[in-house]
């Protein structure tokens, strides 16, 4: 046994999205009606291109920072500003944050893209699914044979 050692308790939150696609192949999925399963796949994809143009905003904004933070020590070091060690630490503080926040924006970034193209492929599944066809001046289109409608 061994002397003060604790255990510790995780608390897991859940949190249900109902917006959330649901895994292909799911009963809920199979009995929703075409047009509606392609509407929510819209929805899910504009949802991620908001989301990743919010995201490469912060990616910007950490580049910045990082660049600004740089430029400060690099100022103090050359005596363009007083040394003070506030200045100097707010310098590193800034530098370090900008590079921190730049990186876990660009993996979002990165994670957000590949959702986008599964949620994409999964919409234009949907719709060749439907078996379209395409109608012009009254002729209908199948494949290399044309049809007249009475």
């Amino acid at each position: 046994m061994v002397v003060g050692s604790k255990k510790r308790r995780r608390r897991f939150r859940v949190e249900w999205d109902a917006s959330a696609s649901t895994p292909e192949g799911s009963m809920t999925e199979s009995d929703s009606r075409p047009d509606e399963r392609i509407e929510r796949l819209e929805g899910r994809v504009e949802e991620l291109r908001e989301a990743i143009r919010r995201s490469r905003i912060l990616a910007a904004a950490g580049r910045a920072c990082a660049l600004a933070g740089a430029a400060w020590l690099a100022g103090l070091m050359f005596g363009f500003a007083t040394f003070m060690p506030v200045r100097f630490v707010s310098g590193v503080v800034v530098g370090l944050g900008g590079l921190i926040l730049m990186g876990s924006s660009v993996g979002s970034t990165r994670q957000l893209e590949l959702s986008l193209r599964q949620a994409e492929n999964e919409r234009n599944a949907a719709i060749d699914a439907l078996e379209l066809v395409a109608v012009q001046n009254g002729e209908r289109f199948f494949g290399d044979v044309t049809k007249n409608e009475a």
